[in-house]
């Protein structure tokens, strides 16, 4: 988290005075008016050949509090999301949404390859990740699901204030690409079969209208979906159905569990295409699993009175 009293406290113990100023303007809500002033004395410095003067991570220090993050990034060792709350801090207005610290950090990675990537917590060695990905062989382009939940709150932010409804706007033009990276097992996990969090996440943004009910009609009226809208919200269909039957096939796999694997197979889509798919997964479901459940009261129980 951001300490500015912290900092503040060891300039004052390093005699640094001015410094100990800034930086405790830096925390007091001065900030805009303080990376004006700080980048001015940069560019003075610059200008008559006095930065090779100024102690190098000192000189960080003044490059920071100017809004420069690039600058101490490297310096600093940072993983992503240090670095995205740099760019919230000190890069962004302080009267901005933390949408717009999410698209600097966006615009920064893609014109900075060398920036940090971000990647799930067990891949990223900087945050004590053990790096497995690299012996695994898994999935290099793997992102964090906290940050692409991140991106999907942006993207509805940033759609509501330029007018309407944020979620209409942005299902207007899904980003089926980021629904995709949010909903594998990649992003949170090194297992590639573990599908849990995936649809627990999955049914809170559906219960939330964040995403598209599965089994709404993409068309409208029953006929061919028109336009990229439909298209993009029926990809999005696509994975959430790929997402409910993982889970589905998680639990057949783990044993012992059909009872929640039928609970699961009581969420898929009835569509007009597939309009007897729950129905005939909950049977198959049932008949395969007969001597699991058959004789047991607490799974006979769960499936005729819970269910």
């Amino acid at each position: 988290a951001q300490q500015p009293a912290a900092a503040t406290a060891v300039a004052v113990a390093a005699g640094d005075v001015r410094l100990a100023t800034l930086l405790a303007l830096a925390g007091a809500g001065a900030r805009a008016q303080l990376s004006g002033c700080v980048q001015s004395q940069l560019d003075v410095w610059e200008a008559n050949d006095m930065l090779g003067h100024v102690a190098p991570d000192r000189l960080l220090v003044y490059r920071l509090l100017a809004g420069q993050v690039d600058a101490v990034r490297v310096r600093l060792s940072l993983d992503w999301r240090r670095y995205l709350a740099l760019h919230m801090w000190f890069a962004a207005p302080p009267v901005a949404s933390p949408a717009d610290a999410v698209h600097m950090y966006q615009m920064s990675a893609q014109a900075d390859r060398t920036a940090p990537r971000p990647l799930p917590i067990y891949m990223d060695e900087r945050t004590g990740g053990s790096g497995c990905h690299m012996r695994s062989g898994y999935s290099p382009s793997a992102t964090d699901l906290h940050y692409e939940l991140l991106c999907l709150w942006a993207a509805q932010e940033r759609a509501a204030r330029a007018g309407g409804d944020g979620r209409g706007a942005m299902l207007a033009g899904v980003d089926v690409e980021g629904i995709a990276a949010l909903l594998q097992a990649a992003s949170h996990s090194p297992n590639p079969l573990d599908a849990s969090l995936t649809w627990h996440v999955m049914s809170v943004l559906t219960a939330l209208r964040v995403l598209p009910d599965p089994g709404a009609d993409q068309s409208g009226d029953g006929g061919a979906a028109e336009g990229s809208g439909d298209t993009g919200t029926a990809g999005v269909s696509e994975l959430l159905l790929r997402c409910q039957l993982d889970l589905m096939a998680q639990l057949l796999l783990l044993g012992g569990m059909c009872e929640w694997a039928v609970y699961v197979a009581l969420g898929l889509p009835s569509t007009p295409s597939q309009p007897h798919l729950r129905s005939a997964a909950v049977a198959e479901l049932l008949a395969s699993s007969v001597p699991e459940w058959h004789g047991d009261v607490a799974k006979e129980a769960f499936l005729t009175q819970r269910l």
